[in-house]
This record gives structure tokens, sequence and C-alpha cells, in this order.
């Protein structure tokens, strides 16, 4: 409201301590332990069959994502940058093909979050320890996925704010980025196992009402 002289509505205010309501909630009963990990336990939780599976998942769906967005442009593009949707299609083929960019963004944006963590974490132990986990080839393979998640993410991101309206591909990305990244750090870091019963309760219904 202040640069864009936006008025703000009592829809704004009511979605915005919702999401604040919901973060509250999500942080006060999310896992506090903090860690110091070595490079070796980092890469061994890779390892680990509830994390190749959450990886095999993840490909599928992401490719499932891509290849279909490549089976709409095919079928609908009009060769002037524009779609055009048969009457018959016109609102399943647009619904969907607007939905799939940013949830495609959202998922491999998710993957960068846990990228980030699994660096952040990387380069601590590597001050706790005084060991230069540069010399390790795998540090190098994190960071490189780490930038072409975050570039991907972008791109596809902008891709579907070319095409659609931001309002609506802005919270449908945010959307799958928050779930998937929640659900990454959960699988890779065991987190899920040293929540209380009530815990396991009430951080879902965090992540929920931030939704």
């Amino acid at each position: 409201p202040l640069m864009l002289n936006e008025k703000v509505s009592k829809t704004d205010v009511r979605a915005v301590m919702m999401i604040v309501i919901g973060c509250m909630i999500a942080v006060s009963f999310g896992q506090h332990e903090s860690k110091v990990h070595t490079l070796d336990n980092l890469l061994y939780m890779f390892g680990r069959v509830p994390m190749i599976l959450y990886s095999i998942g993840t490909c599928i769906i992401i490719g499932t994502l891509w290849l279909t967005i490549q089976y709409i442009e095919a079928t609908y593009s009009s060769g002037d940058g524009d779609f055009r949707y048969t009457y018959k299609n016109k609102s399943r083929a647009h619904k969907l093909h607007r939905f799939l960019y940013p949830a495609m963004s959202g998922v491999v944006g998710a993957q960068s979050v846990l990228f980030g963590k699994v660096t952040a974490e990387i380069l601590k132990g590597s001050l706790v320890h005084h060991k230069n986990v540069f010399e390790n080839a795998m540090t190098w393979i994190v960071l490189i996925a780490l930038v072409t998640c975050i570039l991907t993410q972008i791109r596809w991101l902008n891709n579907g704010l070319q095409l659609f309206d931001a309002m609506y591909v802005v919270p449908i990305f945010q959307t799958f980025w928050i779930l998937v990244s929640v659900l990454g750090g959960l699988v890779y870091f065991d987190e899920w196992k040293h929540f209380s019963p009530f815990q396991a309760i009430m951080f879902p219904i965090g992540i929920a009402v931030t939704v």
C-alpha cells in the first residue's frame, strides 16, 4: 500500500493472520534439535531407503508434470506463443496447463531448500570438525544440485508467469514449495521419528493452516 497505493482489504488481513498463525504453530511444534553432522553422515542419509524412495518419487512427479506440459503445448500451440484450446477441452486443458508450471516449479524449488540445508550442514560440520569438505567430490555435487534446482525453479516459474495470472501461479507454487520442502526435511533428517504424539498432530495442522 505504501509503494503501489494498493488498498488492504479485510480479506488480505485475515489471510496474512492465518499464514502467521500457521507458521507459529508449525515452528512451535516442529523439531528444535540442532545436531552437527559430519560430511560422511550427511552423505549416508542420502543412501537410506526412505530417501531413495523420496528421490525416485520426486523424479517421477517432475517427469510426469514436464511430459504433460510438453503434450499440452504440442497439442494446443498456435505457433505464435499462444495456445488455442478446442471448445470441448478448453476448460480442462487450460486449467491443467496453468496448474502444471507452478506445481513443477514448486517441487523443484523444494529440492533447492533440501540441498541448501545440506550445504549449510556441510559447512557447519566443516568449521566444527576443522575439515576441508571441498576436497570431497560429493560436496561439489550437492552445490551443483543446489544451483541447478534454483535456476530450474526460476525458469519454470517465469514460464508460468509469462502465460498465466500471477495471482494463480504464485499461490500454487508456494503451496507445492512448502509441502514438498517439509516432506523432504522430514524424510532426509528423520525429523518425524522424534515427534511426540502431540507434535505429530499439531505440526501438520500448522502446515495446513499456512497453506
